[in-house]
């Protein structure tokens, strides 16, 4: 309801419209808090919005169902590009986000934004360390088809980072 896409990210800046792109709606509703779903997955052609779908999951939950969340996407510099060139123009056009992500001090940084009731850690699917130990409640994998198959002898990224959320009951 309150997202806006920025100048820097789109050719259509301004206030978020799902009529634009009403194949979005079934995902983005199954990914409400209220759903009883626990994995969406959506397996289509390049430049559709699967990635603004995922930019509004994210600023959901911050505003109305915050917890631990990462990001994945398929290196750690890919990761760091999207947390600066698309995550940080949403924030800062989206006034409940601006006022909700922390963006300032030694809890935040490229790859963490913290927030009142949670964290969104963006991680790269080339980088172990990126994807052990954070236990997280929802998990979002995009550009999934450029992950490695296998990431240092430690097994598929998608498996490792689904492992982040074995103590949470959630959606994924």
């Amino acid at each position: 309801a309150h997202r806006h896409l920025a100048r820097e990210t789109t050719s259509a800046p301004g206030r978020w419209s799902t009529a634009r792109t009403p194949y979005l709606r079934e995902p983005m509703d199954a990914l409400s808090a209220r759903s009883g779903i626990r994995e969406v997955v959506m397996m289509t052609g390049s430049k559709i919005g699967k990635s603004e779908c995922a930019l509004n999951f994210v600023g959901y939950s911050i505003e109305h169902a915050p917890g631990p969340m990462m990001l994945v996407l398929p290196t750690a510099g890919v990761a760091e590009l999207w947390a600066q060139q698309r995550f940080a123009p949403t924030i800062e056009v989206t006034a409940v986000l601006d006022e909700l992500v922390n963006k300032r001090g030694a809890n935040n940084t490229v790859a963490r934004k913290k927030f009142p009731g949670g964290v969104l850690a963006i991680a790269g699917a080339n980088s172990s360390a990126d994807l052990r130990s954070t236990p997280i409640r929802d998990l979002i994998l995009d550009e999934v088809d450029a992950f490695p198959l296998d990431l240092d002898g430690q097994g598929d990224p998608v498996e490792l980072a689904r492992r982040r959320t074995d103590n949470f009951r959630g959606k994924l």
